[in-house]
């Protein structure tokens, strides 16, 4: 098992929320998951919006604690998400025709923005999101800034494919080297590292890092604890050597997977 230690790097996180999903639907100013995840500042700011805001509000609150643990399970060596510990201050800015809820098509989505500060020791995280509707994806990252952090810095969301409710999760096995497998817990968690290990390679290949050379699928690996699949950190490796210059964040919820990339000081 991989330790937690502290990274010196800049660090990043994201999250993605399918609106349409069932645990999605339902909330209501009352439900008893705001008293369990919200501070009172955190209460207030989401009933100061419209009612069509109102749930990309609580997701958006949601989504950046998420991002903001991510971040945190990296450069403070956290392991235990509690959400009321971790206090946001957002900002969302919808378009100028309005929203429209899941389901909908909306020609133009609304931007989040805002930080999120940690307890104690953990610092705090500067996290930006969209959401068009039908999902909702944050990013964050730390040490904080008005801007993201210098390099290459890769964001995306991208739909699973159709077919995939037919499938077996050992389909996938021989996509996978042994030690990469073990941290696979399903197949929305096959399907975001397969997209990212491809965004991997183009992105290496495209900058002449090392193992660019080689773009042979297993040359490109994003490893997690096998004790704790999906709720460790992921971390990558490139012709069998651990790159901790590069950072990786992963996500999926319902239709949507997603991800970021960094590449902090490579040119």
């Amino acid at each position: 098992m991989r330790k937690s230690r502290p990274y010196p790097l800049p660090r990043v996180g994201n999250d993605v929320v399918d609106l349409a999903h069932p645990a999605c639907q339902g909330r209501s100013p009352g439900d008893r998951l705001l008293s369990r995840i919200l501070s009172e500042k955190e209460h207030a700011w989401l009933d100061s919006g419209t009612d069509a805001l109102w749930p990309v509000r609580l997701w958006a609150l949601w989504a950046a604690k998420e991002t903001a643990f991510k971040v945190g399970a990296k450069s403070e060596g956290a392991s235990v998400f509690a959400p009321a510990t971790l206090e946001c201050s957002l900002t969302i800015e919808a378009p100028p025709g309005g929203f429209t809820p899941a389901g909908g098509k909306s020609s133009a989505g609304v931007h989040i923005e805002g930080t999120v500060l940690g307890p104690g020791s953990n610092g705090e995280v500067r996290v930006e999101g969209t959401s068009d509707g039908n999902f909702l994806h944050v990013v964050g990252w730390s040490p904080a800034k008005e801007s993201p952090p210098p390099g290459f810095f890769e964001v995306g969301v991208e739909t699973m494919p159709e077919g995939d409710a037919e499938e077996a999760l050992d389909s996938f096995r021989g996509r996978f080297s042994e030690v990469e497998w073990q941290g696979v817990h399903s197949i929305p968690s096959a399907r975001v590292r397969l997209l990212v290990r491809e965004r991997l390679r183009t992105a290496i290949a495209s900058r002449g890092a090392p193992g660019a050379e080689d773009p042979a699928d297993q040359s490109v690996e994003i490893l997690t604890s096998r004790d704790r699949p999906g709720r460790t950190p992921p971390r990558i490796r490139i012709a069998g050597e651990d790159r901790p210059d590069l950072d990786v964040s992963l996500s999926h919820h319902g239709r949507y997977l997603a991800w970021a990339l960094l590449f902090p000081h490579r040119t």
